[in-house]
């Protein structure tokens, strides 16, 4: 196990310091990493990857987490445009969270998760070159979760637009959820971020 030769806390492989020694230093030797400079954002998100993933397979559905931050942590530093296409970077890097399979439709769905505590997020979101443009996004708020598709979601003029109710996940036809499980589901996510919240 390899530790800080500064303090004696355990570190990762191939670092001298640990995280708290390089930031007491105001040194990086390596490319930040979201979780590490915002602990409970990342937090936030892996909750509602969770809930979003249990509602699913509790109805039946199969359910795969695709996203490279569930998997592949730290693969993003050894993507490098000297061995990989800048499409090819942006395809893997941009993986969806999760991967959803209904077996009775014979259908696979990419569904990206997002937490917003006011349910809307930047219409800078995705960029241009987003690859999965067929995927869902589901936006989780303190009290009620969204769906809409990437490629319509691009095309709103205002990031408002999402509170529109056509975006209820509860009513979305594609995906036919028990509305009463979906908001069973959205109370707790409504008392698991008040919890949290306490902690920021």
């Amino acid at each position: 196990m390899n530790t800080c030769d500064s303090c004696g806390r355990y570190t990762r492989p191939n670092t001298d310091l640990c995280l708290l020694c390089l930031k007491e230093q105001n040194s990086k030797p390596y490319p930040k990493r979201y979780f590490e400079e915002k602990p409970i954002n990342y937090v936030k998100g892996h909750i509602g990857e969770a809930l979003i993933q249990n509602l699913f397979s509790s109805q039946g559905f199969m359910v795969l987490k695709y996203g490279i931050e569930n998997n592949l942590t730290f693969l993003s530093e050894f993507l490098s445009e000297d061995d990989l296409t800048s499409a090819e970077i942006t395809f893997i890097k941009n993986r969806p969270d999760l991967m959803v399979l209904n077996p009775v439709k014979r259908k696979l769905y990419f569904i990206e998760v997002k937490y917003t505590s006011k349910g809307v997020i930047s219409l800078d979101t995705f960029s241009d070159e987003y690859p999965y443009n067929s995927c869902y996004m589901i936006v989780i708020s303190k009290d009620v979760f969204r769906c809409v598709k990437v490629k319509d979601f691009k095309a709103f003029e205002k990031k408002e637009d999402i509170l529109n109710d056509d975006y209820l996940l509860r009513d979305n036809e594609e995906f036919n959820l028990d509305k009463g499980l979906v908001s069973l589901f959205e109370n707790n996510a409504n008392g698991i971020y008040n919890a949290i919240s306490k902690l920021n």
